[in-house]
């Protein structure tokens, strides 16, 4: 069962009157100062070796073990900050933004799964830059449907970056989920674990007509959930194979047709990670494999631009990147 407990306005009020432009700020200052503080510490350890420890340590270790000790934390506390400052932003606009009257989307979730879905996307990971949660891009892609709404999770004074919540009290959540079910043009599901969450898939399995369901999962969410799920699915689902080759396990997208057929999408095309950008490099991923559903649903679809800027910024900073490794190689071999 959900214990779900509205956020006090004094709780509420604190957070949105701290500033977002100085989180934000703040959190830039520390992913800038990253490299150069680094290199500086790295500097005065490579003098101290050289003078203790003359060819102990070669300068290029050093320099990979100083930055993972100063300018990792540094990045990592940075993103976090900034995405504080956009939770405060996101918080304060939703209270000013014109009301959409598009049937909604509801986004259903496991509350234990906010803190991963919090996180980078799985396929963006590479890239320490990436600010933007996997529920944001997921949610952003959705936009296009409809209002993105969930219900919110029981005490946050700030909302995660994504969806819209909505709060309601414990004694009327499962009538809040059953009529807003029947509002949505679509209900879509981040599989997940959680007695509430599998309340809501048998209820929408039962009262929401299959094209109008989306479930998003990886392999292994997908497994557990066809074989907890199969009795009230429309028809039998299988899993696509796994692919061959693969660092992860594979993600997918679950939607059916008028007639209840299934139709997996798998999302891992690298390739499709150039049409986004620092900030939602998955958003084109998603956006791509939800075609086929915008046109089912007769929700307009468009492709995303590839961001020229945000690839030469990348390749800009690859460079910088490389060419420093191989300066401090060249130096140390020569």
């Amino acid at each position: 069962m959900r214990q779900q407990q509205t956020p006090s306005p004094e709780r509420t009020s604190t957070a949105l009157s701290d500033r977002p432009n100085f989180w934000r700020a703040l959190g830039i200052a520390l992913i800038v100062a990253a490299l150069p503080l680094s290199g500086a510490a790295t500097a005065v350890l490579a003098i101290l070796a050289e003078s203790l420890w003359p060819e102990a340590v070669p300068s290029s270790a050093l320099a990979w073990g100083v930055f993972a000790a100063v300018g990792s934390p540094l990045l990592v506390g940075g993103i976090r900050l900034i995405n504080k400052g956009r939770q405060l932003r996101a918080a304060l606009e939703s209270v000013s933004a014109p009301e959409d009257t598009r049937p909604p989307v509801l986004y259903l979730r496991a509350f234990g799964d906010d803190a991963k879905l919090a996180s980078p996307p799985q396929l963006a990971q590479i890239n320490p830059f990436v600010i933007s949660t996997r529920e944001e891009n997921f949610v952003e892609a959705l936009q296009g449907i409809g209002p993105v709404i969930a219900i919110g999770r029981p005490g946050e004074v700030l909302p995660p970056l994504g969806a819209r919540r909505l709060y309601v009290d414990d004694a009327e959540w499962q009538a809040r989920v059953i009529g807003l079910m029947g509002q949505a043009r679509l209900v879509a599901f981040m599989i997940g674990t959680g007695s509430g969450l599998w309340w809501e898939v048998e209820q929408a399995l039962h009262r929401v007509t299959p094209e109008r369901l989306l479930f998003c999962g990886s392999s292994r969410d997908f497994t557990a959930f066809l074989n907890r799920a199969h009795p009230w699915l429309p028809r039998p689902v299988s899993l696509p194979p796994p692919r061959r080759l693969s660092l992860a396990p594979s993600e997918y997208l679950l939607h059916f047709d008028t007639d209840g057929q299934a139709h997996f999408t798998r999302l891992g095309n690298p390739a499709l990670l150039l049409r986004g950008n620092l900030r939602k490099p998955m958003l084109p991923v998603y956006q791509f494999a939800l075609r086929p559903l915008f046109e089912q649903l007769g929700a307009p679809w468009s492709a995303p631009p590839i961001p020229w800027k945000a690839l030469a910024i990348s390749v800009g900073f690859l460079i910088v990147l490389f060419g420093g490794i191989g300066l401090m190689a060249w130096l140390e071999t020569g």
